[in-house]
């Protein structure tokens, strides 16, 4: 492996905007750790890493060079050899893939020869298609379903759901919904494989932020740091949807309304992903955070 034989992966995955950007940050603050987002290569490495292509390690020097750049204390994480490659530190134990397309990806995930635990994210999926509004420049229900080509078996189960997001005539709200419903709905399948699986609502996270920390840590197996808790002082420049790297865990996000669902599109929503929501222990009563 070109990640070390010592080296952990912990997988964040779900749906988009349900919180794997904050959480990819706090469990990557500490200094035994980093943090990899999809925007710097992830997916393009790890299907060659999953799979051992020869290409694998180069990809991953490329990967480390883009992720370093986020970094305040980069030289201590991520080193430059006489070549001019990028390579994880000694001081490194673990690192973290937030990869919320990897949420198909279970048996590459099982089959990894590396240990991998996986903390699957999800969020309320009203505040979901709300924040999903929010950036209709990026296309990602049409994101999704070119994802999901790459699985005959979940096109055939989800067969349904993705017809309807690939119809244009349907209704945005509604096709964000469906989006939702299948990444939300398929942790059970990473437990099936035997992967350590932690489902953690985003909402948890943001009211209880140190409590469930500490959880993600226990389950994770790996220490509890007092950086998880101030991770806005070790990144730096945007992440992923053009979040500040520096931003605090902010409560407010927990009760803002967002204007970009309405009430008929809310009770659309309820509608369609009624099952799954209950599942996940989401009650159409509760307020919503956008």
């Amino acid at each position: 492996s070109d990640l070390g034989s010592y080296k952990k992966l912990i997988i964040i995955v779900g749906c988009q905007r349900s919180g794997t950007t904050l959480l990819g940050q706090i469990l990557g603050a500490p200094s035994n750790a980093v943090t990899i987002d999809e925007n710097e290569g992830l997916y393009d490495w790890f299907e060659k890493f999953a799979s051992n292509h020869s290409l694998a390690e180069g990809l991953f020097a490329e990967v480390l060079g883009r992720a370093r750049k986020k970094y305040l204390d980069s030289e201590k994480r991520i080193s430059i050899d006489g070549n001019g490659s990028h390579r994880l530190t000694a001081e490194i134990h673990y690192l973290v893939l937030k990869a919320p397309n990897l949420t198909y990806s279970f048996r590459e995930v099982a089959a990894l020869e590396i240990p991998a635990t996986v903390v699957y994210m999800v969020r309320d999926p009203r505040a979901v298609v709300a924040s999903m509004a929010k950036f209709q420049h990026i296309p990602m229900v049409e994101n999704q379903l070119r994802f999901l080509a790459k699985y005959p078996d979940l096109q055939n189960e989800f067969a349904a759901e993705i017809a309807r997001m690939a119809d244009q005539t349907e209704l945005p709200h509604v096709r964000r919904a469906l989006m939702w419903q299948i990444k939300s709905s398929l942790h059970d399948r990473f437990a099936a494989q035997g992967i350590p699986t932690l489902v953690l609502k985003y909402e948890d996270l943001i009211a209880n932020t140190e409590e469930v920390c500490k959880k993600v840590a226990a389950h994770a197996q790996i220490p509890f740091d007092a950086k998880m808790l101030s991770h806005g002082d070790v990144f730096r420049g945007l992440g992923p949807g053009s979040t500040k790297r520096n931003r605090p865990i902010e409560s407010s996000s927990m009760s803002t309304w967002s204007k970009n669902l309405k009430a008929e599109a809310e009770k659309q929503v309820n509608e369609e992903v009624r099952e799954t929501m209950s599942a996940l222990g989401y009650n159409m009563g509760d307020p919503v955070s956008a």
